[in-house]
């Protein structure tokens, strides 16, 4: 009797306690602006993502639970106009360890030596890959400033994502990708780029992030810490 009193109440708790998470789970407060000025923000949001073909090579520290690091270099060519991109994942010692496309008929694999042969690290490398480089393919239905951080735009992703897009007044931005259903954070981006003063025109730095930390929430949760070593324009 007393085991059963206990299971309802621990249910009873725990059910609270759910209820009560859930009510406090919200999204940023992005606060509108006036009408005139929604173009400009719109056209702000996209500035994190890639406008022309590009092929990107960089430094990658991915850390996974159990504070365990690997290192790659990864090359990604990017097609905007179709939504396409190209990956290639290598050892640091040059081995070529999972080459694939993606695009909007699916993923060709060409290359995936274990553990990057199973099809969850080829769709997982998909939406990262997207969520960077790719402006989001869902509706805009905010924008504005965001939570006091800067310039903000929110979209809808299938009724299933909510994609948050923030520029910040020095330039660096952040990606905040969350579940709709109940706003819990599912991937966050932040991108930084390198003070200089070079005047080489050649220097992509004032383009492309000199770095960028990819964070995956969740008890199985990833970090990828990417630095930019080169920047080149395929046709």
């Amino acid at each position: 009797m007393n085991n059963r009193i206990f299971r309802n109440h621990r249910f009873i708790l725990i059910t609270a306690l759910s209820l009560l998470i859930g009510s406090c789970s919200s999204l940023p407060k992005i606060v509108p602006v006036d009408q005139n000025q929604q173009l400009s923000i719109e056209e702000t949001c996209r500035t994190p993502f890639v406008k022309k073909n590009v092929q990107l090579v960089h430094s990658l520290e991915a850390s996974v639970p159990g504070d365990r690091k690997s290192y790659f270099v990864g090359i990604t060519t990017v097609y905007p106009s179709e939504r396409a991109f190209e990956s290639v994942l290598l050892t640091i010692e040059g081995l070529v360890v999972f080459q694939a496309r993606f695009d909007v008929k699916g993923i060709s694999i060409k290359r995936a030596v274990h553990p990057f042969d199973s099809k969850g690290f080829a769709q997982g490398l998909l939406n990262d890959i997207e969520l960077i480089f790719l402006k989001p393919d869902g509706k805009l239905v905010q924008l504005g400033t965001y939570s006091g951080k800067g310039i903000g735009c929110r979209y809808l992703k299938n009724k299933r994502k909510v994609i948050d897009i923030i520029v910040l007044p020095n330039k660096n931005w952040e990606i905040h990708s969350y579940k709709n259903s109940n706003y819990r954070p599912i991937k966050t981006v932040l991108a930084q780029f390198e003070t200089s003063n070079s005047n080489d025109q050649t220097d992509q730095k004032d383009t492309y992030p000199t770095e960028m930390q990819l964070l995956t929430h969740g008890i199985f949760g990833y970090s990828l810490q990417m630095k930019l070593i080169q920047v080149d324009h395929p046709q």
